[in-house]
């Protein structure tokens, strides 16, 4: 089992219509075919493009209405974090992702993330 799989064992997602639940960590539904494709499109993804699209995840999280859509929107996010920290291209950029997934969940925080995660979006867009 992966560090991917290992992180989602604490979460419940629900994402593009598939979702994941888990009790007492017993996979009741989940999609392996997606998830398999959807690691190789984010690894195919360039640090710039990830940390973009972790950025609107993020802002997904903060402004969630209630707490269900703020939890997966947390789950969301974390995975997203996991599976950049994981990928061996950005291992020179590890102390910086994994001070980023320790401070993401610290909404007081929120206007320095945004900013952060803000030129990340502009180059991505170009």
């Amino acid at each position: 089992m992966g560090l991917f799989q290992r992180e989602i064992l604490h979460y419940s997602i629900t994402s593009h219509n598939h979702t994941v639940i888990l009790y007492s960590k017993t996979v009741v539904s989940y999609d392996k075919m997606l998830k398999k494709d959807f690691i190789k499109r984010w690894q195919k993804m360039s640090l710039i493009q990830q940390l973009a699209n972790i950025g609107a995840e993020y802002n997904r999280f903060i402004s969630a209405k209630n707490s269900e859509m703020k939890q997966q929107a947390q789950a969301r996010l974390l995975e997203l974090l996991d599976l950049t920290i994981a990928d061996p291209r950005f291992r020179l950029r590890l102390k910086e992702l994994t001070r980023l997934r320790e401070i993401v969940c610290d909404e007081s925080r929120s206007e320095m993330l945004q900013a952060y995660f803000l030129p990340f979006v502009y180059v991505a867009r170009k």
